[in-house]
């Protein structure tokens, strides 16, 4: 089905931006 295709890919984006903001805050604040 597309409309779960879809949402699956919305939902592995959202985990995948949230881990590249939470690496680069630790970064800068491991610094």
């Amino acid at each position: 089905d597309l409309s779960k295709v879809n949402v699956a890919f919305f939902t592995v984006n959202g985990y995948i931006s949230v881990i590249t903001f939470l690496a680069t805050f630790a970064g800068l604040f491991l610094k």
